[in-house]
């Protein structure tokens, strides 16, 4: 029994120690450079590790600029494959002291954010585009759009991070909750609106709509108060609230323990469980 014991605790030091030796640490230095790499067509930007990330939709050959630590910079991953550009570093590293790493990424035709680290991707100029816009926050990495111009959205938080977009014109738009993470969009205006909350996260939209379809399954809130809304669909499963705003119609059903509240006088309504009230 002791030799087995001594087995396993000379099993679990080796393991300790291989996967410590496979972590380079890395102390930035104070000499910060940027480089210029040349990419293929981006359709779907990816951000894998602690890198920040810039997108700016701009005309010609897309490429992108990574500004780091001169000893920092060939550890950082900038790579396109079939569309998809992949942003972090090459292998694990640790680093010692301030790491200021951003990579900015000048391209016409990318569409689709996905943050899979801590790192963030930011949109300051906007996009415009006839195609669907997609964004995924898949760890604690946020995604910040300024507008978007498009044929329909999809925003779905999957983890802490959060998506904040400031202003929406689209057709349809999809906006979904299943984590910790909030979603908020401050000025939308679209003809078609889901928005569902699956988890602790919150959901906040602001603008103008004709059909909002509003479904609460967990403890986060939808604050749709300012969305105004032509005909509404409301309904809460879970503890958390929902707020809307209906012109014309409004369907309510409440079967959890959160409150329903709605505002904007609707000719007809349709109530079916408690804590259904006019705000």
């Amino acid at each position: 029994m002791k030799r087995w014991f001594l087995f396993l605790l000379a099993g679990g030091l080796f393991c300790t120690v291989g996967c410590t030796a496979s972590v380079k640490v890395i102390y930035p230095s104070r000499s910060y450079v940027t480089e210029k790499r040349h990419l293929g067509d981006v359709k779907t930007i990816m951000l894998v590790s602690s890198v920040d990330v810039e997108y700016y939709q701009t005309k010609g050959k897309p490429y992108a600029e990574i500004f780091a630590s001169d000893n920092v910079l060939p550890e950082v991953l900038v790579e396109e494959s079939g569309g998809t550009l992949t942003v972090g570093y090459k292998r694990s590293v640790s680093f010692r002291g301030e790491n200021r790493c951003k990579v900015k990424v000048y391209a016409p035709s990318a569409t689709v954010f996905e943050t899979n680290a801590s790192g963030d991707i930011s949109i300051p100029g906007g996009l415009h585009t006839n195609r669907a816009v997609i964004l995924h926050v898949n760890a604690s990495g946020d995604i910040d759009l300024s507008s978007v111009v498009c044929q329909s959205l999809k925003a779905e938080v999957n983890a802490s991070g959060d998506i904040q977009i400031q202003s929406v014109k689209c057709d349809r738009a999809d906006g979904m909750v299943n984590a910790s993470g909030d979603l908020n969009i401050k000025r939308l205006d679209c003809t078609r609106a889901n928005l569902e909350v699956n988890a602790s996260g919150d959901c906040e939209v602001e603008g103008r709509c004709r059909t909002v379809r509003l479904m609460n399954n967990a403890s986060g809130d939808i604050d749709a108060e300012n969305l105004r809304a032509v005909d509404v669909t409301a309904e809460n499963n879970g503890s958390g609230d929902i707020s809307c705003h209906a012109s014309e119609s409004l369907d309510a059903v409440n079967r959890g323990s959160g409150d329903i509240s709605y505002a904007g006088n609707p000719k007809q309504v349709r109530k079916e469980g408690k804590h259904i009230d006019r705000d």
